[in-house]
């Protein structure tokens, strides 16, 4: 039975959703809305973590099959945090969501149904939002590699 891309997007984001943080429990992963700002919706304490999961391209590999394909794909995890003037904390805090997201997102007790396999393959620097004189917040954004299969109706 293959699965389709919308199903694996929705396995991650309920996923993140369920992740206790090891720093700053109390302050879970909250799905962003399509028009969140950083502004709006963290808190001063540079605690909240916003996130979103979109599609970052992927491709079919061997073996095909008349009805289903196995795709490789990569998904695109951003995590949105508050401006925080304590860079080192603010370093910290998003290298320990990193650690976090890969050992929830590489167990495969996790993983959607008819994913063969997925793992978080790689991380960004943060990027900062907003200017330098007047800072919102950061985006960090992790890649998840998901391989599955794919129907091909």
């Amino acid at each position: 039975m293959a699965t389709t891309a919308e199903a694996v997007r929705n396995q991650l984001e309920t996923t993140i959703k369920a992740i206790t943080p090891t720093k700053h429990a109390a302050m879970k992963f909250a799905l962003a809305d399509r028009d969140d700002s950083v502004v709006d919706t963290a808190q001063p304490s540079g605690s909240e973590r916003r996130f979103f999961v979109r599609l970052g391209g992927g491709q079919e590999t061997p073996p095909h099959h008349p009805a289903e394909s196995a795709t490789v794909e990569t998904f695109i995890v951003g995590v949105l945090y508050p401006w925080d003037w304590d860079q080192r904390a603010q370093d910290v805090l998003m290298r320990s969501d990193v650690h976090d997201l890969k050992v929830a997102l590489n167990n495969p007790s996790n993983f959607a149904s008819n994913v063969i396999h997925q793992w978080v393959e790689r991380w960004s620097r943060p990027v900062l939002l907003g200017t330098t004189t007047d800072p919102e917040g950061w985006q960090q954004e992790v890649q998840v590699v998901v391989q599955y299969w794919e129907a091909n109706s």
